[in-house]
């Protein structure tokens, strides 16, 4: 009689939030090309500053603060640290300065793995090495309350990796 091993089902990591304030919210070219596999689109907002560059595209500054983790190489394992890691208190308040809320887009990326790096590059982020974008985690607004969520901004100080 042959032993059977018990077959276990892979697990999938959890969708990956990302909160999108330019070219990837609904309606433009960059999300219907990018963004086809989601669990939800949620309204959002994050404290931060958007500047043009040159090209036309905006690029947020975020507060020191609000930065709680620079992204990885493993989209998998980035879905996993924002699932984990708990709202800092105070997330909502403003911080000192001439931040402002910027609105956008909560996604849930329901297969990151597949997802993010073409989103990634898109954004001209590449995690561990230089590019004009970081991504990282910071808080967001919902209309449900607050959420973590991984989002492009601008690389340099403002984008310290403190993971």
């Amino acid at each position: 009689m042959q032993s059977r091993s018990p077959i276990r089902a892979a697990r999938r990591p959890p969708p990956l939030p990302l909160f999108v304030y330019g070219s990837l919210r609904c309606g433009h070219r960059a999300h219907r090309r990018y963004c086809r596999s989601l669990a939800a689109v949620i309204p959002a907002t994050a404290w931060g500053r958007c500047r043009q560059l040159a090209s036309g595209y905006p690029i947020l500054h975020l507060p020191p603060r609000a930065i709680l983790a620079a992204a990885g190489p493993s989209p998998e394992r980035d879905a996993e640290l924002a699932a984990q890691i708990a709202v800092p208190p105070a997330w909502d308040r403003r911080p000192p300065g001439d931040w402002r809320p910027i609105a956008g887009e909560l996604l849930l990326l329901t297969d990151p793995g597949r997802a993010l790096p073409a989103i990634d590059r898109y954004e001209g982020c590449h995690p561990g090495s230089r590019g004009p974008y970081r991504r990282v985690l910071t808080a967001v607004a919902t209309a449900a309350g607050p959420r973590l969520a991984w989002a492009y901004c601008a690389a340099g100080r403002a984008a310290v990796q403190r993971r």
